[in-house]
C-alpha cells in the first residue's frame, strides 16, 4: 500500500495488528480496473472475505469514518427559520 493509502486505512480506527490483515483480505479479494492514472478498485466484495474479524473491524471503521465525513442534519444543526 502507498502512504496515503496506509494513512486512510489507520483514519478508520484500526489497530497496528489489524492492519495487515485488513490489506491481505483486500490484495485476495478486491476487483481493481486500469483507468487513465493506473488501478482503480471496482468492488472490495467484502462478503467474500474469509477473515472475520478483519472484516468487521473494516465495517466499523468505515462506518465510524463516513459519519465524521458526512454530515447529518438534524434540528440542532438546522439554522432557526
Amino acid at each position: 500500500m502507498q502512504t496515503s493509502q496506509v494513512q486512510w486505512v489507520w483514519s478508520l480506527g484500526v489497530s497496528d495488528e489489524m492492519h495487515p490483515r485488513i490489506q491481505a483480505q483486500m490484495q485476495k479479494h478486491v476487483d481493481q480496473t486500469e483507468g487513465l492514472l493506473g488501478r482503480k478498485v471496482s468492488r472490495i466484495n467484502i462478503d467474500s472475505w474469509d477473515d472475520i474479524d478483519a472484516k468487521n473491524a473494516f465495517i466499523n471503521g468505515f462506518d465510524r469514518w463516513s459519519k465524521k465525513v458526512i454530515r447529518k442534519t438534524t434540528p440542532a444543526t438546522c439554522p432557526p427559520l
